[in-house]
């Protein structure tokens, strides 16, 4: 190293950028990293270019791949936006020329004028997998739920329905932003009734959905469902000599958030009592 100061010292102009760069490229290998898509998948690789939207990776085998930028996890975008920021211009043309010549280098193998083509082995073509997020069951989450009646109206001597919403709190523990999802619920409503042949049991369902546009790691964000009619019935009817008496109560009992991407159902998280019988 003693000796390449030296030489630096002594040249002039821009002999000295040439050696500065020829010493570097020398002595650092490009930095290979583990990047990881939002769902999870890991992939090790060398970044070669970026952009504010995309980055174009290569993979031991010397395959190059372009990955949009936010299909990545928040660590990994910001260490490609601060490698951005410190990679000098001059670097990223040298590249981008570099590339250049092996694209006019590659052989005419097929006799046709251009390279034949090769499948790709199937470690790589997961590489290129479809990045959509993570499955909910591998975050961590925590869900607080809480029950609130919303309003009530009298529909009769004995009669009322009252109006029950739960409000929903979700908090990401871990690092890993959950993208768009759409949470589907089902809400359960039992009954309880004194004088019938089954005293208690479920009433109906009521179903609704919820778009989480996205959830960043550790982020925390509150939703409220749709508001379910829950009715209390405890009148007492004469007809002639008979009296009708009526025990009837419902109840919000629980809820089931189902978690979907597209069609695929990615998690689940139960609350309260779900039973169906």
């Amino acid at each position: 190293m003693k000796v390449i100061a030296m030489a630096m010292i002594r040249a002039k102009g821009g002999v000295v950028g040439v050696l500065a760069f020829l010493v570097f490229g020398a002595n650092v290998r490009a930095e290979e990293r583990t990047f990881t898509n939002l769902e999870g998948k890991e992939i090790k690789a060398e970044l070669i270019s970026a952009t504010e939207t995309e980055v174009t990776i290569k993979l031991a085998t010397g395959r190059e791949y372009s990955i949009a930028l936010d299909k990545l996890i928040a660590a990994d975008q910001e260490y490609i936006r601060s490698w951005r920021a410190a990679k000098p211009a001059d670097a990223a043309a040298d590249a981008d020329a570099e590339a250049e010549a092996e694209a006019e280098a590659v052989p005419d193998v097929d006799g046709s004028g251009s390279e034949a083509s090769d499948p790709k082995p199937e470690a790589e073509a997961e590489a290129e997998a479809k990045v959509e997020g993570p499955a909910i069951s591998k975050l961590e989450l925590d869900y607080r739920f809480v029950k609130k009646k919303t309003g009530s109206k009298k529909l009769g001597k004995g009669q009322d329905v009252e109006t029950w919403i739960y409000e929903v709190e979700l908090t990401n523990k871990s690092r890993v932003a959950v993208p768009q999802v759409t949470i589907k619920y089902e809400m359960f409503i039992n009954y309880d009734s004194k004088y019938a042949e089954k005293k208690r049991g479920l009433s109906h369902t009521v179903e609704g959905e919820y778009v989480l546009k996205s959830l960043p790691g550790q982020g925390r964000i509150n939703f409220k469902t749709a508001g379910v009619p829950v009715l209390t019935d405890k009148s007492r009817t004469l007809k002639g000599d008979i009296v009708t008496i009526v025990q009837y109560e419902e109840e919000l009992a629980g809820i089931i958030l189902n978690f979907y991407q597209g069609e695929n159902k990615v998690g689940t998280q139960a609350y309260g009592r779900t039973k169906r019988d």
